[in-house]
């Protein structure tokens, strides 16, 4: 019993160091990189296309929302002209009230 578990932990021990080397193997030589028309390439390159295309679609996604919410920059400047101007003539027609009820309108 005692040689099977020894047996048992240096069979397992043996693996762990193969499944250590094939992925070291792996990042060194990526199948898509290497050889994209193999077997290994073509699921890898689904693979990270599954896992990546979500990102990319709610990247797009959020940029349309920031572009919709945003607005081009001569229109901007005009509502901040019209904004000032709003100001100013409301500054005035309210010195002009002032005035008329001081008497000293012109």
């Amino acid at each position: 019993e005692k040689k099977a578990f020894e047996f048992l932990d240096r069979l397992n021990a043996e693996e762990m160091e193969r499944l250590r080397n094939i992925r070291q193997y792996l990042r060194e030589a990526r199948p898509m990189d290497t050889s994209r028309d193999s077997i290994l390439g073509v699921v890898e390159a689904v693979v990270v296309g599954i896992i990546r295309s979500p990102l990319l679609l709610l990247n797009v996604v959020q940029r349309v929302r920031e572009l919709v919410d945003s607005r081009p920059l001569e229109e901007a400047e005009q509502l901040e002209d019209k904004s000032k101007s709003r100001t100013v003539s409301l500054n005035s027609s309210q010195s002009d009230q002032e005035r008329k009820e001081n008497g000293s309108f012109d």
